[in-house]
């Protein structure tokens, strides 16, 4: 049985891994980001809790000072292996030296951007490793909902070890992730409105088979008339994304969100700002392999972007399970507003498995999801998490289903640090608008 690596063991593997890739290429920085970020992040917790000692202006500063020993072999870096009264301290003297090399490293890589995406950000993106998994390392900084002077900034490990990347894993949870560009008029720089459409009315049809199901059709009230509404208003609220919820956007009502989108009957010489996206709830679709509870995702032209095919089935036990083949495909859309991710209900309000989200490091996560208040708790106390560990915001559109008095459903947006509770996510509007 292979035993797990000492941290002066990991320390002492990352020189001479950094030496060979010098070798290889002497200005690969990108793959020297990826390895030195692999070894700080093997820490351990009580270590890493270190990093909030350092603000942005203190690395900074320290990073300019060693910028020209990134020529000399393994990019500069040699642990510090002097032995000391206090072992600890030693390990927290090559944490902060790992840390600002990646600053460095980071600084070097980011002079020469010019802003414009690589024709295929898949290859372009893809880091390499010979002795680990592969990785996407995107140049797409994370989105700050405040602002803060670099002397005040100590956010923790997960949410400013890179400052101008973030890092992505190539394959998660069985799924393949794949980026993807989205074109969207610039918005503004702090807050963001977000969109949500519900039904007041909704009846499922259900076709049963050896303790399966899947929904075989759905009746709306008002159908088009909240279809036609929510994509004015998505136009008109100032809107970044608008949500559908989950199993309710069967082929006909797919097909009059994306005839909304085209043709725009509603412009009456307006010239509003289109939504960069718009999710389009998702169904219980008929594949070569069985069937896929799926969400496609338009801009805000009506052109299709994305597909997502949840991962989770709903049910099992004593409860009839949702006769579902799981998505391989996990999509990452690439935004002038930064990175965008999909999950469909239990793919993340379970609490069992983490899945992709557990590690998935985004601006936002938009969720299509059908259920009721409990299952709205368990996207609150996960929205908390992705919060916590990469300020990620989360929008919920959740139809209530069973059908409750006085609401259609539950509207959750979770970001910066926003903590509501399951009550104030409820809702009795068939139309809501929420900002940042």
């Amino acid at each position: 049985m292979s035993k797990k690596k000492t941290w002066d063991q990991e320390l002492q593997d990352l020189a001479v891994e950094l030496a060979e890739i010098q070798r290889t290429d002497e200005e690969d920085y990108r793959s020297a980001v990826v390895a030195i970020h692999r070894t700080a992040s093997r820490a351990g917790g009580p270590l890493l809790k270190h990093f909030t000692d350092w603000s942005e202006a203190f690395l900074f500063s320290e990073a300019a000072k060693i910028s020209d020993s990134l020529s000399d072999p393994a990019f500069g870096y040699r642990p510090i292996t002097t032995k000391s009264d206090r072992a600890s301290g030693r390990d927290v003297e090559n944490l902060k030296a790992l840390v600002i090399r990646l600053r460095a490293l980071e600084v070097e890589l980011t002079d020469g951007e010019t802003g414009e995406l690589p024709v295929d950000m898949n290859e372009a993106w893809r880091v390499t490793s010979a002795t680990d998994e592969d990785v996407f390392l995107v140049p797409v900084p994370r989105r700050m909902w405040r602002h803060m002077e670099p002397a005040e900034d100590r956010r923790g490990f997960t949410k400013r070890v890179l400052y101008a990347h973030r890092l992505l894993p190539v394959e998660a949870d069985g799924a393949r992730v794949t980026l993807r560009p989205v074109d969207s008029v610039t918005r503004a720089t702090n807050s963001l409105g977000f969109g949500a459409a519900l039904f007041s009315g909704v009846t499922f049809t259900e076709d049963i088979q050896d303790d399966t199901f899947v929904v075989t059709a759905v009746a709306l009230k008002d159908r088009v008339r909240t279809i036609e509404t929510a994509i004015e208003n998505s136009h008109f609220d100032d809107c970044f994304v608008t949500v559908f919820p989950e199993l309710v956007i069967d082929p006909v009502s797919l097909l009059e969100i994306e005839r909304q989108l085209v043709e725009k009957p509603f412009l009456k010489g307006r010239n509003p700002v289109p939504p960069t996206l718009i999710v389009a709830g998702s169904w219980h679709e008929k594949h070569s392999d069985g069937f896929r509870n799926a969400a496609h995702v338009f801009d805000g032209s009506g052109d299709r972007v994305a597909s997502y095919s949840k991962r989770l089935s709903y049910g099992g036990g004593r409860v009839a399970r949702e006769r579902i083949e799981p998505g391989s495909d996990f999509p990452i859309l690439v935004t002038r507003d930064g990175l965008v991710a999909f999950a469909i209900c239990l793919d993340f309000c379970d609490r069992q498995f983490d899945g992709v989200y557990g590690t998935l490091d985004v601006d936002f996560l938009l969720v299509p999801s059908c259920g009721d208040e409990k299952t709205m708790e368990s996207h609150l106390q996960n929205a908390s998490r992705s919060d916590t560990r990469y300020s990620t915001a989360t929008f919920v559109v959740q139809q209530a289903y069973p059908k409750k008095p006085r609401s259609n459903g539950y509207v959750l947006l979770a970001a910066d640090g926003a903590s509501p509770t399951s009550k104030s996510t409820k809702v009795n509007a068939t139309w809501v608008r929420k900002f940042t």
